[in-house]
């Protein structure tokens, strides 16, 4: 499968974004805690669904159940301005029961349904758990033990921060 330059971008920014969401400044995980707060804030969100949706896009994470992964391989081959009918994509996953309610307040906006399509798509990707990293992207190690790294054959560039 071959995923579109549009999802290859988003992927690393959204995992970004639930990484900063996953811990605080302690290392406590804190992840549910700030989506639930996030999720209150759907409405001052949603301005930014078209602008940065792999910054909104959190507030659905953990919502989708990817009962036909078929579906969302595919939906992972188009460009944004390709995407099937979010109804295509619905049929394909099941939403948690918590979701209901803030998956129908995003279908109301006029970019709802191309959103709630970059939502699963993000979603489905991390889930993936695909643990090859792109240039640019960056990983978090918490409790990692001994970690190894695996160069390509054009060498790699590693940056390490420790944190007591």
């Amino acid at each position: 499968m071959s995923i579109s330059s549009y999802f290859t971008d988003l992927r690393s920014g959204y995992q970004a974004e639930i990484d900063d969401l996953s811990f605080d400044s302690e290392g406590n995980n804190v992840l549910s805690k700030r989506l639930a707060k996030q999720r209150k804030e759907i409405d001052f969100l949603l301005k930014m669904i078209t602008l940065s949706p792999e910054m909104v896009a959190p507030v659905f994470h953990q919502a989708f159940e990817f009962v036909e992964p078929a579906v969302m391989d595919h939906l992972l081959t188009h460009e944004s301005d390709e995407f099937p009918e979010w109804d295509t994509i619905a049929a394909a996953v099941q939403l948690a029961p918590w979701a209901q309610e803030l998956t129908q307040k995003v279908l109301k906006e006029p970019m709802g349904d191309w959103f709630m399509t970059v939502a699963a798509g993000l979603e489905y990707m991390y889930g993936k758990h695909d643990t090859s990293l792109a240039t640019g992207d960056a990983a978090r190690l918490t409790g990692a033990g001994s970690p190894s790294l695996t160069a390509g054959p054009e060498g790699a560039e590693v940056l390490i921060w420790a944190t007591a």
